[in-house]
């Protein structure tokens, strides 16, 4: 083969002139003509100071040449059913929310229509026996208002989760903008439009020296914002609450710990922590369990990590890295 060939004679050279060659993967002949993928380690034969040959180690690197291809493809179609969940994940999500508009707005006029069947009826009541008019009553007064207001429950249930639903098939389309964000400021924003809820439930607050970092803004300001605002929601009552924001150095990464004295996991909900559509603990704070699925997607899409530890009745800490390495836009 002539390319293989010329390689070779232009690795000699560069062995010759030169302390050797690096391993370099590369590609050579079989005595059958076969081409085989090898990893090619070369260093110079000297005599008196003078180059008077090359010493070659040739390494059978095939099988990891097929495994490096076999995980090249399952990536692609990794990356191909990713993007058809999604699309699914919006189409479905987009098409329920039609007929649940149409849900909603006829119990609308079914609760308009109650009121009118409601004086209608009470004006035919005295014309009623005792036991007709206990039935209407109840009727009109209890059951049906009760169905139609868990209909509209419901209708609003679902429209939170479609909408939940919607957004997290919506991570990955927006193109990230990476600059530089002082993390002191950027937490200091985010918490001022918690300030109001923070100084009613006299919430100590308090905020460490952290990092500056290159990342997408509005990703790390949903992350924090998710992390604080879910901390101020699950505080105790029976204690004075207590959050801290602080950040430590990882390798090649940058770790910020949002930790807070409120109620705390347990040990056997952990593992619904970032599952979406489920919550841990007591039911007894309105959500529909997204939030931390949708910063878990957020954090991972942009080469992160993030866990939590926590205690039942102490506390919980969430961690989570922002890559060093990453460049800004030019």
């Amino acid at each position: 083969n002539g390319d293989t060939y010329a390689e070779a004679v232009e690795l000699t050279d560069e062995t010759l002139n030169q302390a050797g060659v690096a391993p370099v993967d590369t590609v050579r002949c079989r005595k059958d003509g076969s081409l085989v993928d090898v990893t090619l380690a070369a260093s110079p034969v000297r005599v008196a100071g003078a180059s008077i040959g090359a010493a070659a180690v040739y390494t059978d690197i095939t099988e990891r040449k097929l495994a490096e291809k076999q995980l090249e493809r399952y990536a692609a179609e990794l990356k191909q059913a990713n993007e058809e969940v999604k699309q699914f994940a919006y189409i479905v999500s987009h098409d329920l929310r039609a007929p649940l508009v149409n849900l909603k707005g006829f119990s609308a006029e079914l609760r308009f229509a109650l009121e009118d069947i409601q004086r209608a009826i009470h004006q035919a009541l005295p014309h009623l026996d005792e036991q007709q008019r206990q039935t209407l009553t109840t009727a009109l007064e209890e059951e049906v208002p009760e169905a139609l207001d868990f209909i509209e429950s419901s209708v609003t249930r679902m429209d939170h989760f479609i909408s939940a639903v919607l957004k997290l098939s919506r991570l990955g389309r927006r193109e990230l903008r990476m600059e530089p964000l002082d993390m002191n400021v950027l937490v200091r924003e985010v918490l001022e439009p918690l300030r109001h809820q923070i100084e009613r439930n006299q919430v100590q607050v308090s905020v460490a020296e952290l990092p500056t970092v290159v990342a997408d803004r509005t990703a790390v300001e949903q992350i924090i914002g998710n992390i604080l605002g879910n901390a101020l929601k699950y505080l105790e009552p029976d204690r004075p609450g207590v959050i801290e924001v602080t950040a430590s150095d990882g390798e090649d990464e940058f770790i910020i710990h949002v930790r807070d004295n409120g109620r705390g996991i347990a040990k056997d909900d952990m593992h619904k922590v970032f599952a979406p559509f489920r919550r841990a603990g007591r039911q007894d704070v309105p959500g529909e369990g997204m939030g931390l699925a949708y910063v878990q997607t957020l954090v991972r899409q942009r080469g992160g990590r993030i866990w939590c530890d926590s205690e039942l009745g102490t506390g919980t800490t969430f961690h989570f890295t922002i890559p060093a390495g990453a460049q800004c836009e030019t």
